[in-house]
């Protein structure tokens, strides 16, 4: 696998969607985080007005916020996911394609739940360390929107296949953003409105790398 080279793909193909690319990430952002403001909103005017134990309140609220957050993002990760593979296949990509997937809802909610289990498991037992299951599975997204017809379980069996050979290349390419993830602390997370559209392109470049390579060896 070539890094440079997905990395180069990703900029080509955002050399003339930066605008959407930045766009349909602050919109998914702020649906989640004004999801998140409003819940710890509630929560805390529950906690003044019946006088509750705020340590009790807070870790209610931040439960209830991981499950609200869960439920929000099924509306839209799966379209988010969707733009930014169309845009690393050089096709025509809009906005509204963050909605696009809300079809697939329950799909993604089940999906994302299997694998947390898989993944906690892993980091429980030490049979697989998490950390390796999580990348083994991490193509899992990608292989539900190109094939729809299958269930979740069938995508975290076909992610685990595919990403065979390929765990240590993805995780060398996670780290090759360090750099500037770390940079980006220090301009107030301005640089992330680059960085994060950037990623996402060259990670979605990645699915394309190990499915054509996954498809090489089968038909071979």
């Amino acid at each position: 696998m070539n890094r440079a080279l997905l990395k180069s793909n990703a900029k080509d193909s955002l050399k003339n969607h930066f605008g959407e690319a930045i766009a349909i990430f602050l919109i998914s952002s702020a649906i989640t985080g004004v999801a998140s403001f409003i819940i710890g909103f509630i929560f805390g005017m529950v906690s003044a007005i019946l006088d509750l134990d705020t340590n009790s309140v807070g870790l209610l609220s931040d439960s209830v916020n991981g499950i609200v957050s869960i439920i929000i993002n099924g509306f839209i990760a799966l379209g988010l996911t969707s733009f930014y593979l169309k845009l690393s296949r050089n096709q025509e990509v809009e906005i509204n394609e963050l909605f696009s997937k809300t079809n697939m809802f329950g799909l993604y909610i089940v999906t994302t739940i299997l694998i947390g289990l898989f993944t906690t498991l892993g980091f429980i037992l030490l049979i697989i360390p998490g950390f390796i299951v999580s990348i083994a599975l991490s193509q899992t997204y990608y292989i539900l929107l190109d094939n729809p017809e299958i269930d979740p379980m069938e995508a975290i069996k076909k992610s685990w296949e595919m990403m065979k050979g390929h765990k240590l290349e993805y995780l060398l390419l996670q780290m090759s953003f360090l750099g500037w993830i770390i940079l980006g602390i220090f301009t107030c997370g301005i640089l992330y409105l680059w960085l994060t559209p950037y990623m996402t392109v060259t990670n979605a470049n990645f699915y394309n790398y190990v499915k054509n390579d996954y498809e090489q060896k089968n038909l071979g």
